[in-house]
Order: structure tokens, then sequence, then C-alpha cells
């Protein structure tokens, strides 16, 4: 997983089926013993908007690599209140 920069998302959750797996510094996930067949991957991420935040997919025998594209909150701005 990755943001707009294209630098990975630490934290995230990738869920299929019964199985979930987070993602480390570099975005990876790795899912092991997962059944080939037909999967929902659903993914969240804290202060993030994932796109897609699901998605079908169909895991072959041999596995396959399937990427998400996350926008994530990463600066907080504080503006200051002033009563006139």
């Amino acid at each position: 997983m990755t943001d707009g920069a294209g630098r990975g998302v630490a934290g995230a959750t990738v869920q299929a089926g019964a199985q979930s797996a987070a993602t480390d510094a570099e975005g990876f996930y790795t899912m092991t013993d997962l059944p080939a067949g037909v999967y929902t991957l659903t993914v969240s991420a804290p202060g993030c908007t994932i796109a897609p935040v699901q998605r079908t997919v169909t895991v072959p025998p041999d596995g396959i690599n399937h990427d998400f594209n996350a926008i994530c909150l990463t600066e907080r701005v504080v503006l200051p209140l002033i009563v006139r």
C-alpha cells in the first residue's frame, strides 16, 4: 500500500475472509496459507482514505500481488481562535 507520493503506508489492515495482515513500514503485507480461491480484500488504515477500499480477487495456487493506494492525513494544522 502506498500513499499519493509513493511512500509505503505502515499499520494498515488488509483482510481476506477470516485472515488479516498489517502492512509494514514499506507498505507491504503478506498472508500465508491462504488457499486458492475468490476473496474480497478489505483495507483500513487510521487517518487514511483507501482507494479502492475493497476488491474481489482470485488467488491462484501460486499466489499473486494486489496493491492499494491511500490518501493519509500526515499533518495536523492548528489555527488560533481570535475573538473580537
